[in-house]
C-alpha cells in the first residue's frame, strides 16, 4: 500500500471508531438500546464500575440504571484512537450531565468527568465495535434541583427515546 492509500485508509478508520463513539452516546441518551447494543461486539466485556461483564447485561443494567433519569446528556471532548491493524485503543475523555428524579427523593442534577479506556476491533472485514470498555471516573458531582428547567424558557426538550428530534428530524 502506498504511503498516502496507508494513511488515508488509518484516517477513515479512525472517523469509522469516533462514529462508534458518538452513536454510543446518543444510544445511552436516547436509551434506544439497539443502537447501543450494535457499538458492541457480541462477546464484548464492559466495565462501567458497578457494572462489569457482557454486552446483553450491561444493556439491563443500563436500561435500569437510566430509568429513572429524566435527561442526560455524554459530551465527547478529546479522543486518541491507535490503530494496530483491526484492532484499536481509543482513550475518550467526556462529561456527563444527568436530571434525576428518584422516589423519595428531590431531584437533582449529576455532573460527572470520566475517560472511556476502549479496546474496537474490526472482524472478519465487518465494522469498527467495541470488543472492551472500561470507565475510568475522574470526578462527580450531584446538587439538588433549585432551579427549575421552566425558567430557561426552552421549547424543545430533550426526550430520552426514539421520539427525540435527532430522531423525528430524520424521518425514523
Amino acid at each position: 500500500m502506498a504511503p498516502d492509500d496507508a494513511r488515508l485508509h488509518a484516517l477513515l478508520d479512525k472517523l469509522e471508531i469516533h462514529e462508534v463513539l458518538t452513536r454510543y452516546a446518543r444510544g445511552i441518551d436516547r436509551r434506544d438500546w439497539e443502537l447501543v447494543r450494535s457499538c458492541y461486539h457480541e462477546d464484548a466485556i464492559d466495565d462501567h464500575g458497578a457494572y462489569s461483564g457482557d454486552v446483553e447485561g450491561f444493556i439491563a443494567w443500563v436500561a435500569e440504571r437510566h430509568a429513572g433519569i429524566e435527561q442526560s446528556m455524554h459530551f465527547l471532548g478529546n479522543t486518541l484512537i491507535e490503530l494496530d491493524g483491526d484492532v484499536a485503543f481509543a482513550e475518550t475523555y467526556l462529561t456527563t450531565y444527568a436530571h434525576e428524579t428518584r422516589r423519595g427523593s428531590p431531584t437533582q442534577y449529576a455532573h460527572s468527568g470520566c475517560r472511556y479506556v476502549d479496546r474496537l476491533e474490526r472482524r472478519d472485514n465487518g465494522p469498527w465495535k467495541f470488543a472492551e470498555r472500561h470507565v475510568v471516573f475522574e470526578f462527580s458531582h450531584v446538587c439538588d434541583d433549585t432551579t427549575g428547567r421552566e425558567r430557561h424558557g426552552v421549547r424543545e426538550i430533550a426526550l430520552r427515546s426514539c421520539d427525540d428530534l435527532v430522531y423525528r428530524i430524520r424521518g425514523g
